[in-house]
């Protein structure tokens, strides 16, 4: 009964052996960038779902809080300002949107799926078009302000206007460059790069294992 005990003992090891073995072997035929660009998009895409999200309450809640604020500031406030154009709200819903299809680019992108590369293709048109119509929104909205502000100098909005109005485009500009970092990568990387889901596999054929 010992010697069977042992028999079996020995032969579960080896299969455990062998088993981790071919596991070595597939993650060394396996390339790793795609496991590190799909976290990136993953962790990328769920910061901005929250930088997003709390940009689409704001955009709905400000307004009304704008609005109440007027009353109580010498002079009052821009229209621009209490009724911000809708435009606005729409880009920072949509913004939301695509942020939450980067994270499931990445996800689809950690398990190397041909879809992963898609995605991320279209994430990355997508985001930069968003980028670049924000851009023209916000270039709108503080031309309609600074009209305002030189209509209206001896505002209290005004006089804060001046000290930090053009801290807050500079602000706003270095935002924009650093959201456009990763939807321009992932074009270039999908699009000219890594072209085909060969490149994500090796060649592997991830279908019969």
């Amino acid at each position: 009964m010992t010697d069977e005990q042992n028999l079996e003992s020995t032969n579960d090891d080896v299969f455990i052996a062998e088993a981790d073995e071919f596991d070595d072997d597939l993650d060394a035929k396996l390339p790793a960038w795609p496991k590190v660009v799909g976290v990136i998009s993953i962790v990328w895409g769920s910061l901005s779902v929250i930088c997003n999200g709390l940009g689409a309450i704001s955009a709905l809640v400000m307004p009304a809080l704008m609005k109440s604020a007027t009353g109580q500031m010498q002079g009052g406030m821009p229209p621009v300002v209490t009724d911000p154009p809708i435009t606005s709200t729409i880009a920072a819903i949509l913004g939301l949107l695509v942020s939450v299809f980067l994270v499931i680019a990445g996800v689809m992108t950690v398990m190397r799926k041909a879809s992963g590369r898609t995605a991320h293709l279209i994430y990355g048109m997508i985001q930069i078009i968003l980028i670049i119509w924000g851009i023209v929104i916000q270039i709108g909205v503080q031309g309609q302000i600074a009209d305002w502000v030189n209509q209206n100098p001896d505002a209290d909005f005004s006089k804060s206007q001046q000290l930090g109005g053009s801290f807050g485009l500079a602000i706003a500009g270095v935002m924009a460059v650093i959201f456009l970092i990763w939807p321009i990568f992932t074009l270039v990387w999908f699009g000219a790069i890594k072209k085909t889901h060969q490149d994500m596999t090796g060649g592997v054929d991830l279908d019969v294992i």
